[in-house]
């Protein structure tokens, strides 16, 4: 039986793991917006008119072009990924001998490995998903919450995946994503952790919270 040795993160800890088939549980279908939380208050986003908002602080998300972004906010402070047009990863995925074909056949060989211990219809939560290479790869089976702080990317993913009602866009930055916690089965936060440069560590404690205590990171 072929199985792949994946290091990943456990809430608590690092460990490293044959994947051989432990199941995880799923989430019930249609309650994704019920995953949506005040990343201040911690409290359920409430749906008024087309917003999501925070029923005991001025926070809400707004939505523009199907993405969900913070109202009156700064999005980033690095500006410069924020205010780009974008990656453009799966376009250059497809190129024959280009390096982004080869390492997404590597990293799609790894995240086939780890669905496989989620049960269907768990959620998932994809960081710096660009203009989502793995997107419809995580999101086969599952709900996913797809995350970048470049609007220009998700807005051509959003009009790519325009009829996948199993995914929702959130235009935010790592430090501030409103989301539930302990919620999340898998966060794929494939090639984008590094950009946090020094701040590496507060970034991380940041999501794990978002994850299960038997949930992973794939990073």
């Amino acid at each position: 039986q072929l199985a792949w040795r994946i290091t990943f993160h456990l809430k608590n800890h690092l460990v490293e793991t044959q994947i051989r088939g432990r199941h995880l549980s799923g989430i019930e279908l249609g309650s994704l917006p019920s995953y949506l939380f005040c990343p201040r208050c911690h409290l359920q986003l409430e749906m008024t008119k087309e917003e999501l908002s925070c029923d005991n602080c001025n926070y809400c998300l707004v939505r523009k072009k199907n993405i969900w972004m913070p109202k009156n906010e700064e999005i980033s402070k690095y500006k410069y990924w924020q205010d780009s047009d974008g990656t453009r990863l799966r376009e250059r995925a497809e190129a024959e001998f280009s390096t982004s074909k080869f390492e997404s056949t590597y990293y799609e060989n790894i995240i086939h490995s780890s669905l496989k211990i989620l049960n269907k219809n768990s959620l998932i939560l994809e960081l710096g998903a660009g203009d989502g290479r793995f997107t419809q790869l995580l999101g086969a089976d599952n709900y996913v919450i797809v995350n970048d702080i470049n609007f220009n990317s998700l807005d051509r993913l959003s009009k790519l995946l325009n009829d996948e009602s199993n995914i929702i866009f959130i235009c935010c930055s790592y430090d501030s994503l409103p989301i539930k916690k302990n919620s999340i089965d898998m966060i794929a936060a494939i090639e984008c952790l590094y950009y946090s440069n020094n701040e590496f560590e507060f970034v991380l404690s940041n999501i794990l919270k978002l994850l299960k205590r038997d949930g992973l990171l794939l990073d």
